[in-house]
């Protein structure tokens, strides 16, 4: 990636400085041409004297720029199928293709995404999101995710190919996005956003909010210092949630891919898959991670899972949470609008559970309920609260507030058909082994001869709106280790610019690869599952070859006969 966005970089700067000054200006695609696309728009606009010098300039770059740009592509994550948008038949083919230039391959796959109007009141442009979503307390997966897996296949490959050691759960794609300074109340306050330049524009830097900053921003009328940080054709690294952020106007067209991890990303795909599962397979200290806020509301939970999920958080000793002041709050667990049977008898019957597994003093309350907003108890303050003696584990927050009973459950929430493969698809990070699911043997067919033929491939059952594997990203403790920094904020050089190579294109195996040996294994990067070979028949031993023949007995014959078709069978199942 490195060596051919640089290439482009120069090529535009010397056609830029040799265009008159009055001429004609550059055209605004000239931000996402590829390097011969250049030297095209090259011979449109210079006169006949400069032509000549761009071109030499142009041979004698590539004479100078030594190094590999292609690599080796990550294996499709399904089957490739004729049916789809031309983004994602594009990424299939680039996929299929086995190896590239990555730089190339994702900037012309972002080009023909169907992008849609940014709804947000602080965007004014265009953009396309997939992975995890968190808004307004409600988690999901964006919808365009299943439908372009090799998009995300690809996507994912550049960003780890920038900085393998980033951490997401969503890949966003602006298109010519303008925004006023906001923060992404929607990201991990810990885990840092990755912002990387897919386009060559002018101008264009994000400005973001640093004390003692020399670039100023007008803020609810006060003036806000902060730095500005160049997008093109490069990577920056900052926290959107915690820093104040605004995108400065630009020439051409503007591309960026944008990496983050959503807040709370842990509560749909790792605690609440713990809290339905026996809550007796999960260790004390070792489920829900300690926070001070659970919204799982307007979901599909019922009596069991609320009742696990209770039970964990009555198991784990670090609830209460405590705040950064070191005030202990009960955890904010809102459940409204589920279809909870019995909220008021299920709520008792926590709170006498809860008693066995605490012991509080007498008159203390386990289960703080909140039934009506006057109720005196809020997100980080609770009147059953006795510092320094007590404080209750959660609020249960408007438990008796559920939805119609006579509502439509997806078929993703119905239940669980299969536990492990549920918690496969449905989680950030390397993929678990697959599950054997217990099938009845196919029959097979016969061949041409009599002779058994290959059975057909078992069907895969992938549940209704899974996760696909494409996005299934590093999960664990979030990275917060970065690129090389550039202070005051921390950046990341142009994609790829580490002053690392790109790796050199291997000869392919005779068997399929994995992809684990190609791309890092530690728990920051994804491993893909190598596809599975068909095992070769067994070769017959050269002593077997060169022994002399001998007579045939009924019973030796009769045995030769079923080897030899034995032999049929194993050679017809392997091709």
């Amino acid at each position: 990636m490195y060596l051919v966005a640089l290439e482009e970089h120069l090529l535009i700067q010397a056609l830029r400085a040799l265009l008159p000054a009055d001429g004609q200006s550059c055209p605004p695609h000239l931000a996402l041409a590829a390097r011969n696309d250049i030297v095209a728009i090259a011979q449109d606009l210079l006169s006949s004297e400069a032509l000549p010098a761009f071109l030499r300039y142009a041979d004698e770059l590539a004479l100078h720029l030594q190094g590999e740009t292609r690599v080796m592509f990550p294996p499709l994550p399904r089957a490739a199928s004729e049916s789809g948008t031309p983004a994602e038949a594009c990424a299939e083919a680039y996929l299929l293709e086995g190896s590239g230039a990555l730089w190339a391959a994702i900037r012309q796959v972002a080009t023909l995404l169907p992008f849609r109007d940014d709804r947000r009141p602080h965007g004014n442009g265009r953009v396309i999101a997939f992975g995890a979503f968190n808004k307004g307390g409600l988690l999901g997966i964006h919808k365009h995710t299943t439908s372009h897996q090799a998009v995300c296949t690809l996507l994912n490959a550049a960003v780890r190919a920038i900085s393998a050691q980033q951490c997401w759960t969503t890949l966003v794609l602006t298109y010519n996005n303008h925004t006023t300074p906001h923060y992404d109340k929607g990201n991990s306050e810990v885990v840092p956003s990755l912002l990387i330049g897919l386009t060559h524009h002018d101008s264009g830097e994000v400005w973001i909010e640093q004390p003692g900053g020399t670039h100023y921003q007008l803020i609810d009328g006060t003036m806000v210092a902060g730095d500005l940080h160049h997008t093109s054709a490069c990577g920056l690294l900052f926290s959107g949630a915690k820093q104040c952020h605004a995108t400065c106007q630009w020439s051409g067209t503007r591309i960026t891919l944008i990496a983050y991890t959503i807040r709370c990303h842990d509560l749909l795909l790792k605690g609440v898959t713990a809290a339905m599962a026996s809550a007796d397979a999960v260790p004390p200290g070792n489920g829900i991670p300690s926070s001070s806020m659970l919204p799982p509301r307007h979901n599909y939970f019922r009596r069991q899972g609320v009742d696990s999920l209770v039970k964990v958080l009555g198991q784990d000793e670090r609830y209460p949470p405590v705040l950064k002041d070191n005030r202990p709050v009960p955890l904010w667990l809102r459940l409204e609008n589920n279809i909870i049977e019995k909220p008021e008898e299920l709520f008792n019957e926590l709170r006498e559970k809860m008693k066995g597994r605490r012991r509080p003093p007498q008159g203390a309350v386990l289960i703080c309920e909140v039934y009506r907003e006057e109720n005196g108890c809020g997100a980080g303050h609770c009147i059953n609260c006795r510092p320094g003696s007590w404080c209750p584990v959660l609020h249960l927050t408007y438990i008796k507030n559920q939805g119609q009973s006579g509502r439509n459950i997806p078929n993703e929430a119905s239940g669980w058909r299969d536990r492990q493969a549920e918690e496969r698809f449905w989680t950030i990070g390397r993929p678990h082994a697959t599950v054997a699911r217990p099938t009845t043997a196919p029959t097979a067919a016969m061949g041409p001869t009599g002779v058994p033929g290959k059975p057909p491939p078992p069907k895969q059952d992938f549940p209704i709106g899974a996760m696909p594997p494409a996005m299934q990203e590093p999960r664990g403790e979030p990275c917060v280790k970065s690129p090389p920094i550039r202070k005051p904020t921390v950046k990341v050089p142009p994609p790829g610019f580490g002053g690392q190579t790109s790796a050199p294109i291997v000869p392919p195996p005779a068997v399929a690869p994995n992809i684990s040996d190609q791309v890092s294994t530690s728990p920051d990067s994804q491993a893909v599952p190598a596809l599975s070979m068909p095992s070769s028949p067994p070769k017959t031993s050269a002593a077997a070859l060169k022994a002399p023949p001998s007579a045939p007995q009924p019973q030796m014959l009769a045995k030769a006969l079923l080897m030899v078709r034995d032999l049929l069978v194993i050679s017809c199942c392997a091709s």
